[in-house]
């Protein structure tokens, strides 16, 4: 199966960019995504050493609504995510892209 790598500076304002920025030894994995409307859902796995941090900083993100750890262990948690402004994920469904962030 082909497959390709993109690299994408993320803008201001979506969660992942501002959490990956503040956080840079943090791995953010989108796993599932799915946007909608109003909201967006995803599943993401983030491993990081200061694991506590990063996810209350993905938590207390303005863009942020619901945050519901799945499973977690040393560093690494999934965790499914409500986003009443998945602009990343609505841009990307437009343009036909099948979108995986790490």
């Amino acid at each position: 199966m082909a497959q390709a790598r993109l690299r994408v500076d993320l803008p201001d304002g979506p969660w992942v960019g501002e959490v990956s920025r503040e956080f840079p030894g943090a791995q953010i994995q989108v796993l599932t995504a799915t946007p909608g409307d109003g909201a967006g859902f995803a599943v993401v796995k983030v491993t990081a050493d200061d694991l506590d941090e990063v996810l209350a900083a993905v938590e207390s993100h303005e863009t942020i609504e619901e945050l519901s750890v799945m499973s977690r262990s040393d560093g690494v948690a999934t965790v499914q995510i409500e986003a009443h402004a998945p602009l990343l994920m609505a841009a990307a469904r437009q343009a036909g892209v099948p979108s995986r962030c790490r």
